[in-house]
């Protein structure tokens, strides 16, 4: 009878014990899940700039692209043309 008491108060402790340590998990599992959130929420704000700056590039280099093809054509054009006459 003595034995089957002490078996019962070790499985009552154990079971408390692995409430607890369960308990904990969770409660880790759960700051590191908001500490998760908040740093996905900076790269989504960071990101974002980083999208604005490479559109502004973008629309910078076609800007800048444009006329220099522009003229890059009528250079070759010309060279075209001249290398036409020497012949």
């Amino acid at each position: 009878m003595d034995i089957l008491i002490i078996c019962a108060v070790l499985a009552g402790l154990s079971f408390v014990a692995v409430c607890l340590f369960t308990i904990l998990a969770l409660v880790q599992i759960t700051r590191t899940v908001k500490e998760a959130e908040e740093a996905a929420k900076k790269i989504n704000i960071e990101l974002g700039m980083i999208n604005d700056v490479s559109q502004k590039a973008l629309d910078f280099g076609q800007k800048v692209a444009s006329p220099i093809v522009s003229v890059g054509g009528i250079v070759l054009y010309a060279l075209k043309i001249l290398l036409k006459k020497d012949q």
